[in-house]
């Protein structure tokens, strides 16, 4: 997680070329936001962004994977380096490709995962470490997330009770657009950084729980905003 501008939204315009969208260095540090792992984040007192990152910056946090000082950039350019938000090469003629085509590239496209999450196999062992502690103070696991992000942590949450015999209470799946957003999209709700804290305030989140935000790009505002009042 980066610390915010305090200055970015009011004086972004000093820093921000219109006329290419570029931004410039001037006072402050300019980030990359590089597509890699594991995840990253420098501590700075003063960060520079454009365009829909500088809404992220108001509210406090900006996650990213990797963060390397560049040379002036647009955000474009930035977003595009995104894996989350990029296209699949291997499956941009898709529509040509017969049913059994079909099927075997999403196949082969599926079997990269485990080699994916052994690559973060450390970070993952951390955190099941983490959440273990918590457990054995009487804490929860928390999944906070939205869309299919938050449908996943729900899942998860309502499969532990049958699969581990674990209380109900001790896994908990938190949704943006509440109950709702399980079965139909609820437009906007990840927009809202402050209704994280109202959905966690209202399961009286504490300091004994773990808190584990779910955001497929790592820039959703309700995840930043549930990850920031939870510090």
């Amino acid at each position: 997680m980066i610390s915010p501008d305090p200055d970015a939204k009011g004086n972004h315009r000093k820093h921000v070329d219109d006329q290419n969208g570029k931004v410039k260095e001037a006072d402050s540090q300019v980030l990359n936001l590089v597509c890699g792992s594991p995840f990253g984040g420098v501590n700075s007192p003063r960060l520079t962004c454009v365009a829909t990152l500088l809404y992220f910056v108001g509210v406090g946090f900006v996650a990213v994977r990797e963060i390397t000082p560049t040379k002036p950039f647009t955000m474009l350019n930035q977003l595009n380096q995104l894996t989350t938000e990029a296209s699949n090469p291997a499956s941009a003629q898709i529509d040509s490709l017969s049913a059994l085509q079909i099927v075997q590239l999403i196949n082969q496209q599926d079997a990269l995962v485990a080699a994916a999450v052994n690559t973060q196999a450390e970070m993952i062992a951390e955190a099941v470490d983490v959440i273990a502690d918590r457990f054995r103070s009487n804490g929860r696991l928390i999944y906070l997330g939205a869309g299919t992000s938050g449908r996943l942590g729900v899942l998860d949450a309502s499969e532990c009770p049958p699969t581990f015999r674990t209380p109900p209470e001790m896994v908990v799946g938190v949704i943006a657009g509440g109950p709702e957003a399980l079965t139909r999209a609820i437009e906007g709700a990840e927009d809202h950084p402050e209704f994280a804290e109202r959905d966690l305030a209202e399961i009286n989140l504490s300091s004994n729980d773990v808190l584990v935000g779910i955001a497929t790009s790592g820039r959703t505002p309700y995840v930043i905003g549930g990850l920031k009042y939870a510090r």
